[in-house]
């Protein structure tokens, strides 16, 4: 007797709608009740490439990970926020995204379970792994270069003990977070850095 809905948090895509493609596919469509979607570009792209596509199964809802960022509702963020800067002072929030290569799994466990949905997935890890190095690099240089306290926050997915080893001399400014909603870290922070 339930309603069975979607609101995909990961079909964010603007562009190349790649992720639409792997997540709401003509096979999972019959069983939602309704699918929310960002926008208008997703809508349209779905009505174009689902067979099944039915006009009153989708809504554009937008998507309250983004609308709770409107000015008015930035009080909700207000305290944590607050805390985490007493606690941290002035920082460098460092946002790293690199799942596929340092997760917390193997890497054989990622490789089996993303191969059939990422056809590149050894190029991923290639890239990963570059990637990774150039962070730690980069991290190193802004520590050096300002007086900033550093917040390295990875992805949930990520192993944080190898941020944690590579910045292990650094510790005096630099920390490895993985606590609450980055949304906290965001605010507290005094400059972003998500280099990807």
């Amino acid at each position: 007797g339930c309603s069975i809905v979607l609101l995909d948090e990961e079909g964010m895509d603007y562009e190349d709608f790649r992720l639409l493609d792997e997540r709401i596919t003509n096979q999972i469509i019959p069983i939602f009740d309704k699918i929310f979607l960002l926008g208008k570009f997703q809508k349209n792209y779905l009505k174009k490439n689902r067979t099944n596509y039915r006009e009153e199964k989708f809504i554009i809802s937008g998507n309250p990970r983004f609308d709770l960022l409107d000015k008015k509702f930035t009080k909700l963020f207000k305290d944590k926020a607050e805390k985490i800067k007493r606690k941290h002072k002035d920082f460098i929030l460092f946002a790293t995204d690199n799942k596929l290569s340092n997760n917390i799994n193997t890497r054989e466990h990622v490789y089996n379970n993303y191969k059939s949905r990422i056809p590149d997935i050894k190029q991923l890890f290639e890239y990963g792994d570059k990637l990774f190095i150039e962070n730690i690099r980069l991290i190193k240089k802004i520590y050096k270069n300002t007086d900033f306290n550093i917040v390295v926050r990875p992805h949930p997915e990520e192993n944080k003990n190898k941020y944690e080893d590579s910045l292990k001399d650094f510790k005096d400014r630099v920390r490895v977070v993985y606590e609450d909603s980055s949304i906290y870290w965001v605010f507290a922070s005094s400059c972003v850095i998500v280099n990807h």
